[in-house]
């Protein structure tokens, strides 16, 4: 499934919770940052699997809920 299908923020407008879904960016080997900003963060199992190339995540949220095997 494409990234923007796997995504998704609830009240945009204030970005409350930010969900990233189940492997939203899995097999992105070329993904090398991940930025978000919310007051909740969920991301969902297998949802960096595979990025070989991430090395620097920058999250700003009140709440960081992470399932199993997001960076395997």
């Amino acid at each position: 499934m494409a990234v923007a299908e796997q995504t998704e923020v609830v009240d945009e407008e204030e970005a409350i919770v930010l969900e990233v879904g189940e492997e939203a960016f899995a097999g992105c080997t070329y993904l090398q940052e991940f930025g978000a900003s919310a007051e909740e963060i969920i991301f969902g199992k297998g949802a960096f699997e595979g990025c070989r190339s991430l090395n620097h995540l920058s999250l700003s949220a009140d709440s960081i809920e992470i399932a199993n095997r997001v960076f395997k």
